[in-house]
Parts: C-alpha cells; structure tokens; sequence
C-alpha cells in the first residue's frame, strides 16, 4: 500500500493520531539588525508571536554584523553607535529562541557603488571574484551587464581553494564567538549556467578533457534522447561531457560545504549547518551547480531549506514534494523546512501552503522574511498561527527504484550523475545505455576532442543572422495549472497589444515583464538565430522595428522587439561568438566520429 492510499485510510478512520507539532522559523533580514533599536524589534516580534526560531542575517554581501577578524564591518552600521555588534545584541534579545547565524556564501557585493572598505573582498581579492564564459570578471559587470547576464551582482568563485577557505574561516569565527544554535548557508551556488567556463575551473576541465567547456551545450539537457541514445553521435558526446562540466561546477559547491561542516565541528561541536536551496533538487544541480541532495546524503548538512516562496499553491506542493521525496531516501534524518514567500502572500495561502508542508512531514515551516511580515497587515503572529499545526508523520511516497544498474565503471560514474541531473528521467533509463554512454565518450577521448577542436579552428566559420532585441517575458511553471498558463499567456497578449498600440515598450516591460526584462527597458542584446532554438521561427524574418507573436517557451512566453538584425557572416574561429563554435566543433567532432565508424 502507498503512503497515499495509507493516509487515505487514516483519513476514513476514527482514530488516526496527529504528528508532533511543526517547529516555525523565520529569516530576519539585515536591515533589521542595522540599530539597537532594530534588533530589539526584530527579537519582540518573534517572541510575541510565538515563533521558535530567529534566522539572522549577518554576513550579507561578504561583510559582518557581528566582530570579526575576516570581513570587513557592515557598511549598513556605518550610522550605528560604537561597538555595536548586532548579532551579539540579537543572542541577548532573543533569548528563548532558538537563534541561527545566516551566512551568504558566494555573494559578495550588490548594486553600483563599490564598497567603501578597500579590503572588501570584492575588490581586494580579484582571484577570487567568478568570470563569466568571456573570462570577464563580475566585478567589472554594469547594470546592463547584470540584467542580461541574470546575476545580482558580484560572485566569488566556487572554484577558488583561497575563497573556501577563508569562508570555512568565516563561519568557525563565528560560531567560536557567539552562543548561536546554528550556521545557516545561503547563496552557496553559482548564479547561473553560463559562469565559471571562463575560470580556473574551465582551464581545469580542458586540461581533462581537451576542450573548452564553452564548446558545450550550456546546460546537460535532452535526457530522454541522450539517456537512450536517440540524439546524433556526436551530440551524445557533447551531451555527456555537459554532464560532466555540471559535476565539475557541483563538486566545487559541495567542498565548500564540507569545509564548513569541518570548521564547525571543529571549532564547536554540536552546532547545525544548514542551507537554504532551490526546490527541484535536478534543476539546482544542472543550472546552480547545488547538489543537495549529496550535502545531505554525506552528512554535510543537518536541516534544509527549499525555498518555495513563489507561484501558486499547485506549484509550491509540486516543488515541497518532490524535494521531500528525493531527500529523504538517502538522508531521513535530515531536517527538512518548508520556506515559504509570507512577504508577497496573504495568510489564507501560507495557511494552505503550510497545510500541504505538514502533510508531507516537514519539520518546519520558514518565513521569508520576518520584516516584511511584521510590518505588514495582520503582524507576524498571524503568519506563525497560519503556519503552525501538527505534522501528518506519512510524508510523500518515495520514488520507484530504477532497476538494472550499469555494468562498467564509467557507466557507474554517470548513472550517479544522471540521477542528480534527471532523478525522475534517470528511473526509466536501463543501466546498459549509462555503459553505452561512457563507452562511446572514451572512444574520442580527450585526444580525439582536442583534435576535432584543432579542425575546427583551421576554418573560417559560419556565424548566423542574429537580431538584438527588446523583450518581455511572462514565467511558467512546469507544475502550473492550465488556468495559469491561460492567464499568463494572456498576459503576454495585452502586453503585445499595448506595444502594437503605440505604448513605449520600456513602459510596457516595466509594468508587465517578469525577471530581468522588466528592468532597462526590456533591453534583450543580441540573440543568434539558429535552428531549433527557442523563438527561431519568429525572428528569422522579423525586422527592425517588427514585434513577433507571442513566442511560447519552455518556461513561460516571450514577446519580441527587433531593434537590429545583422545577416549570416563568415569569420575566423577566435573571432566568432560562442555559439558559432559550439557549431563549427559540433561539426568537426560528427566528421570525426563518422570516420571512425560512429560513436
């Protein structure tokens, strides 16, 4: 019987026993601690309104609120009266509550001015700051740079030893220091998919492999043709080495966990270590390089949290459920807290949102953000009531084990990755497609990349039409109702029809766009038009000045302003934008595979 059907049971007979009750927490952003006067606030909200525990931010952008010897003072406390150390006065304040250090990880700085300390880490230690594929550094990027590169701002590198080890540093200080009950982790990824190529570690993976991580698809993708082997040879090479350059990036992330981990244990034995993380676990891990699920099945962390804050009640159960459901095989003792968005909801939808958290046995329920919340109509206590209740104990049903494990060992290697990447497409691939996978990789091996790179470098390449574009953009979620896909798609049509309408298409992305479009005027740059792409057949005729039809993604719908189009040109290798030699090696590594009677 599932745990479905049991609960159903449960529901139908007379004597079904609540859970215990679920603990309630709720971060506390930085502002608030910037005064005496704040914190105190801050920790009387939490004990008015009953809630158990305070999760104070206190390194937000590679800085302290608290005494240190490794980061530099808050510049936020600049105002504050001498020797105040805010998370010192939070510890005395909010006795009675279990009280947690909140750390950023790999953040470092945010918006357009420098940091006013010359030590900020920032600036002052330029190896450790992230590039992106170019090898620019983030800390270089504008805010045009920001939005069209969808980063917030600058970014250490998780491939830097020096960077997590001074991290590791960071969060023993403070828990030798202060009396906290915890170290929570947040921003422990990268920002995207399309930054560390250009770094320490693409030099690394070349080295490795023979070739440039930028030469492959940007994210590993398509497992339902690469895990059977229904994508072209050469393109289930490059898609297997995708895989691999997700594993590289991860691999970094999840050392600088276990540096924590140890610095902790070290310095105070007994003290959690948990991390906020995206929901889907498999998405988290191909675009942020967050394998959470390892942190928790190596015991690097003791809790977690998913944050599930946006879209509707469909989405966040879909998201709190399948987090739930892939963690707690390989790590049930492992907490798990359901993060909830209280600062952009009513109470009615957290009080339903906790519901589905409780009946799927999470231990906790966390609220972004307390600030907000008590500021806002109906104070914190209403939040922490609608949050709180008992758990059901069943949780969700776990997920059916793949059968058929791979034979050799490179299949091995990737069956571990695949099911990090894919969990739920990985339990329908047989384990002789991971050996099939791994075999045809070696048989081009690193030797043969190098060489089909070479090839392609000794001919001019094709770079395609590309148009630059103004955008806005309406988000869907894979789990949304049909209702919410209708109102989004229509949403994407009243925008388009302001613009037909004469309205400036600036003002229509700021009021209408989701994500970075609705900054800047809905500024796109320049997208390279190839076949297959998303859009493509919308904007391979577009001209200057023409807006498409709504555009329909994978994740939501585009409406498009050309604002220029140059046509197909011919140039060298090393001259040529990135796609045009993803294309052009794609090209030489299918000649090379076929001369070898195929992969």
């Amino acid at each position: 019987m599932t745990r479905a059907a049991a609960a159903a049971l449960c529901l139908l007979a007379a004597g079904c026993a609540a859970g215990p009750p679920v603990r309630t927490a709720a971060w506390v952003v930085r502002d608030r601690l910037a005064s005496p006067e704040g914190v105190a606030r801050a920790c009387a909200a939490a004990r008015d309104a009953g809630l158990g525990t305070a999760v104070l931010q206190v390194r937000g952008r590679g800085d302290a609120y608290y005494r240190s010897a490794l980061a530099p003072r808050a510049e936020a406390l600049a105002a504050a009266p001498d020797g105040f150390d805010p998370l010192a006065a939070a510890v005395d304040a909010c006795q009675g509550l279990r009280v947690v250090a909140w750390l950023n990880v790999y953040y470092l700085w945010g918006g357009d001015e420098p940091a006013v300390d010359p030590a900020h880490p920032a600036f002052a230690r330029p190896d450790w700051v992230l590039r992106d594929r170019d090898g620019r550094s983030v800390a270089a990027y504008g805010p045009v740079d920001r939005a069209l590169g969808w980063i917030e701002g600058i970014y250490a590198d998780p491939a830097s030893a020096g960077y997590r080890d001074r991290f590791a540093a960071v969060a023993a200080e403070v828990v030798a220091r202060y009396p906290v009950d915890g170290v929570h982790l947040d921003f422990v990824r990268y920002p995207g998919p399309a930054y560390g190529h250009g770094g320490p570690l693409g030099r690394w993976f070349e080295d490795a492999w023979g070739i440039d991580p930028r030469l492959l698809p940007l994210v590993a993708s398509n497992p339902e043709r690469w895990l059977p082997g229904d994508l072209a040879p050469a393109d289930r090479v490059l898609a297997t080495l995708a895989l691999l350059w997700a594993e590289a990036r991860a691999a970094r992330v999840t050392a600088l966990v276990a540096a924590v981990r140890a610095a902790v244990d070290d310095a105070r034995p007994g003290v959690s270590v948990s991390a906020a993380v995206f929901p889907d676990p498999g998405r988290a891990y191909r675009t942020k390089g967050q394998d959470w699920r390892t942190w928790a099945g190596l015991g690097l962390v003791d809790e977690l949290f998913p944050m599930a804050y946006f879209g509707g009640q469909d989405r966040v159960a879909r998201q709190l459920r399948t987090a739930a459901s892939l963690v707690r095989p390989v790590a049930p003792g492992v907490a798990l807290w359901a993060g909830l968005g209280a600062f952009i909801k009513p109470v009615d939808a957290i009080r339903a949102e906790a519901r589905v958290a409780r009946g799927l046995d999470y231990d906790g329920v966390c609220l972004f953000d307390l600030g907000t919340v008590a500021d806002g109509p109906g104070g914190l206590a209403a939040y922490v009531r609608a949050a709180s209740g008992p758990r059901s104990g069943r949780g969700p049903d776990a997920p059916a084990v793949r059968p058929g494990l791979p034979r050799t060992r490179g299949g091995r290697i990737l069956a571990a990755l695949a099911e990090r990447a894919w969990p739920a497409a990985f339990r329908r691939a047989p384990g002789r497609a991971l050996d099939d996978r791994w075999a045809e990789l070696a048989r081009v091996g690193p030797a043969g990349l190098a060489r089909a790179v070479g090839e392609a470098r000794t001919r001019p390449v094709a770079v395609p039409a590309w148009v630059a574009l103004r955008g806005v953009f309406r988000y869907v979620d894979p789990s949304d109702p049909p209702a919410r896909r209708a109102e989004q798609l229509a949403a994407a049509r009243t925008a388009r029809d302001r613009v037909l309408a004469g309205e400036p298409f600036d003002v229509v992305a700021a009021e209408t766009s989701q994500g970075g479009t609705a900054r800047l005027g809905g500024v796109l740059g320049r997208r390279y038009l190839v076949p297959g792409a998303p859009g493509f057949e919308a904007l391979r005729t577009a001209r200057p000045g023409e807006v498409t039809p709504v555009v329909a993604v994978d994740n939501g719908y585009w409406v498009y302003r050309v604002e220029a189009r140059e046509e197909a040109t011919m140039t060298a290798f090393d001259d040529a934008p990135w796609p045009a030699r993803r294309a052009a090696v794609r090209a030489a590594l299918a000649a090379l595979v076929a001369g070898r009677g195929g992969a």
